[in-house]
C-alpha cells in the first residue's frame, strides 16, 4: 500500500513537472518570436498570444471532445470559440499594425473583443435555462436586479465622467460594454456553479469565472484610463496576460487531471487480487480442483481435491505428475493428456471409476484443459473432477429399466400379437359358419373386436416406441395426397353408414414421414368409433399464416356425441378416452399428440359448433408449411 501511495505522488509530481515544462516552453518560444515580430511588442503579450494558441484553444478542443457531461462539453466549445476570437483581436491589436503599419486595426480588435464575450455568455444562459428548477426564484429575481442595477451605475458614472473632460469615446464605449459583460458573466457563473454541486461542472466553472474576474480588473483599470480620472494603462496588460496565461495552465491541469496513470505498482496490486480472487475460488470449490505447471507439477489443489487423489497416491503436492500420473486418473489417458499437452486437442473430458477405499467404487466426471496467456502460450493446466456416482448409477438403472421395457415391448409385439392373431384367426372362422345363429354371431363378435384393439394397441405402443427412442426423419410429403388415401381407406365400413366429405383448397407440403397418415387415421377412426347410427365427416385443409409464418391447417369434424368442455384440456393425456366406447385404444390421441409434435405442428380441439358440445367436435391439426 505504501508502494502504491508513492506512485500516487508520483504521478502527481510528474503532472506538476509537466506543466511547468510547458509554461517555460511557451514562455521561450515567446522571446524567440516576439523580436522577430516587432521589437515594440511587450513581452507578456506574446507569451499570453502563445498560450491562446498552444495551450488555450487546443485543450479547450480537447476536453469539449473527451468529455462525457453535456454541460462540460458545451462550456468547453463556448471558451474555444472564445479563445479563437481572442487570438485573432491579440494578431490585430499587438502584431499586424506594428509589423503592416495600418493603426486603425486596433479599434477593429477593441471591437472584436467584445464579440469573444457571446460564445460563454449564450452557452451560460442556455445551461441557467436548463437548470432554471434548480435555482430558487429569489435568487434568479436578485441575480437580475444585481446586473441590471450594475450596468446603469457604469452607465451614469461613465456619462458623468465622459462630459466632465475629453475621452477616447470608442475606447470608453468598447471598455464600457466589456465590463458590464464581465459582470453578467460572472453572476450567471456564480448561479450555476450553486446550482450544480453535484457533478464536476463547478470546478469547471472556475475556469471561465477567474477568466472574466482578470478580464473584468483589466477592463476598470482600461476603462478609468480612458476616461482620464488615473493612469492605470500600464497596469491593464498584466491583468489581460494573467488571465490567459491562467486559463492555459488551468486547462491544462484538467486535461492532466483527466488522464490516468496506471503503475506497475497498482498492475501488480488488481494482479494479486485477481490470483486470490481464483485461488477463493478453487478452495471453495466442492468438487476437486488442481492447477499445474506447464511441466505437470501441481501448483494449488484444493482439499477436495487431495482428499480425492491421496487414496491413490500420498503426498499428492509433492510427488503428483499430471503427465506421468495421468492413467492414475483415467485409464488409457495418457496418450490423450500428451496430445493435449502437443496442443493436438484443446480439452479432454471423460468419466472414470475411482476407488473410494473399502472396495467401493466411485466415478468421476474428470476435464483436463490448458489456461493460455495474451500470446496464446500455455501458462498452467487444470484438472477438475466432480462426483457423479449418484448420476452414473441413475444411468445404470434407467438403462436397466429401459433395457426391460423393451423387453416386455417385445414380448407384446411379437407373442402376444402373434397369439392375438391365431385367435382372431378362428374366430373369423367360426363366424364364416352360416348354421350359426345371429345371437351367436354378435357373442363371437364382441371377443374378436376386443382381440382387434389389442392389436391396435400393440402397434400404437410400437409407433410410440419408435417416435420416442429412435426419433424419425422428416422430408416433404404431400400433404393432400396422404388425406386421399387416408379418407378412401374409410370408404366400405361393413355395418356401419359414415359419409366422409373431403374440401382439400390446393397443395401443400409439410416435413413428416410415413406415419403421417396415422394422425388422420386415428382422428377419423375415433370419430366412427364415437358415434352410433349415422356419422358425417368433414375434412378440410387450407393454408394460414400465423406470427409470420406458413402453415397447413387440417380440420377433422364430426356429427357425433362431442366431447364435453371439461375434458377437452385432458384428452391429449395418455391414456385418456374419448368416450366409454373407446374401450382398449387410450393411446389412440396421445399418439396423434406425439407425432404432430414430432412434426413441430400442433393439435387441438373444439366444439364443431360453438357452446354446444353435444353436437359433434372438430380437431384442427396445424403444421408447418415447406415450399
Amino acid at each position: 500500500m505504501k508502494d502504491i501511495i508513492n506512485a500516487r505522488s508520483f504521478n502527481a509530481l510528474l503532472g506538476f513537472l509537466i506543466v511547468v515544462q510547458v509554461t517555460f516552453l511557451i514562455i521561450i518560444a515567446s522571446l524567440l518570436i516576439a523580436p522577430v515580430i516587432s521589437p515594440d511588442v511587450h513581452l507578456l503579450s506574446s507569451v499570453s498570444t502563445a498560450f491562446l494558441f498552444l495551450l488555450c484553444m487546443p485543450l479547450s478542443l480537447y476536453l469539449h471532445r473527451t468529455s462525457t457531461n453535456k454541460d462540460q462539453r458545451a462550456l468547453f466549445l463556448s471558451l474555444f470559440f472564445t479563445f479563437l476570437l481572442l487570438a485573432i483581436a491579440a494578431l490585430l491589436w499587438y502584431f499586424l499594425p506594428q509589423v503592416l503599419n495600418y493603426p486603425w486595426l486596433v479599434p477593429a480588435a477593441k471591437a472584436l473583443c467584445i464579440s469573444a464575450y457571446i460564445p460563454v455568455l449564450l452557452t451560460f444562459l442556455y445551461l441557467i435555462r436548463k437548470k432554471r428548477k434548480a435555482i430558487k426564484p429569489n435568487a434568479y429575481a436578485f441575480i437580475v436586479f444585481f446586473n441590471i442595477t450594475a450596468a446603469l451605475t457604469i452607465l451614469l458614472f461613465v456619462a458623468m465622467n465622459y462630459y466632465a473632460g475629453r475621452s477616447d469615446a470608442f475606447s470608453v464605449l468598447v471598455f464600457t460594454i466589456s465590463i458590464i459583460l464581465d459582470i453578467a458573466i460572472l453572476s450567471l457563473g456564480s448561479m450555476l456553479a450553486a446550482t450544480s454541486m453535484e457533478n464536476q461542472l463547478p470546478y469547471v466553472l472556475s475556469v471561465p469565472l477567474c477568466f472574466y474576474l482578470f478580464s473584468l480588473a483589466g477592463d476598470g483599470l482600461s476603462l478609468l484610463a480612458y476616461l482620464g480620472l488615473y493612469d492605470t494603462i500600464g497596469y491593464t496588460q498584466f491583468f489581460y496576460d494573467g488571465m490567459v496565461v491562467f486559463a492555459g495552465l488551468a486547462l491544462l491541469i484538467i486535461a492532466l487531471g483527466n488522464v490516468k496513470v496506471t503503475t506497475i505498482e497498482e498492475v501488480n496490486k488488481k494482479l494479486y487480487d485477481a490470483k486470490s480472487l481464483m485461488s477463493d475460488l478453487v478452495m471453495q470449490s466442492p468438487d476437486a480442483i488442481c492447477i499445474f505447471d506447464v511441466d505437470g507439477r501441481p501448483v494449488q489443489a484444493n482439499n477436495a481435491f487431495i482428499r480425492l487423489t491421496s487414496k491413490i497416491q500420498d503426498d499428492v503436492l509433492g510427488k503428483l505428475d499430471l503427465f506421468r500420473d495421468a492413467e492414475l486418473l483415467i485409464k488409457g489417458s495418457n496418450k490423450t493428456v500428451a496430445e493435449l499437452r502437443n496442443g493436438d486437442i484443446a480439452f479432454y473430458e471423460g468419466v472414470a471409476p475411482l476407488s473410494a477405499g473399502g472396495g467401493d467404487i466411485k466415478y468421476y466426471r474428470i476435464k483436463f484443459f490448458p489456461m493460455y496467456d495474451s500470446d496464446r502460450i500455455v501458462t498452467s493446466y487444470i484438472v477438475m473432477m466432480a462426483d457423479v456416482t449418484d448420476s452414473k448409477k441413475y444411468e445404470e438403472k434407467l438403462r436397466a429399466a429401459k433395457n426391460e421395457a423393451e423387453l416386455y415391448l417385445d414380448l407384446m409385439s411379437h407373442d402376444i400379437n402373434n397369439m392375438d392373431q391365431i385367435a382372431m384367426g378362428f374366430l373369423e372362422m367360426v363366424l364364416d359358419r352360416p348354421e350359426l345363429s345371429r345371437e351367436t354371431k354378435e357373442l363371437i363378435a364382441k371377443p374378436l373386436e376386443a382381440l382387434e384393439s389389442s392389436t391396435n394397441l400393440i402397434k400404437n405402443v410400437k409407433k410410440l416406441q419408435k417416435t420416442k427412442v429412435n426419433g424419425q426423419k422428416l422430408y416433404a410429403m404431400e400433404l393432400g395426397q396422404v388425406l386421399h388415401d387416408v379418407i378412401r381407406g374409410f370408404s366400405n365400413i361393413p355395418g356401419r353408414e359414415v359419409t366422409i366429405t373431403e374440401a382439400l383448397a390446393g397443395d401443400c407440403r409439410v416435413m413428416a414421414n410415413e406415419l403421417l397418415s396415422d394422425v388422420f387415421s386415428s382422428l377419423i377412426g375415433n370419430a366412427i368409433k364415437h358415434s352410433n347410427g349415422h356419422v358425417a365427416i368433414n375434412v378440410h385443409m387450407d393454408k394460414v399464416q400465423e406470427n409470420g409464418k406458413r402453415f397447413c391447417r387440417i380440420r377433422v369434424e364430426d356429427d357425433g356425441p362431442g366431447i364435453p368442455d371439461e375434458r377437452k384440456d385432458s384428452i391429449f393425456n395418455r391414456f385418456q378416452k374419448g368416450s366409454a366406447r373407446a374401450g382398449g385404444k387410450g393411446l389412440g390421441l396421445y399418439l396423434v399428440k406425439t407425432l404432430v409434435e414430432t412434426f413441430h405442428g400442433t393439435v387441438s380441439v373444439e366444439d364443431r359448433i360453438p357452446g354446444e358440445s353435444g353436437k359433434g367436435s372438430r380437431f384442427i391439426v396445424m403444421l408447418p408449411a415447406v415450399e
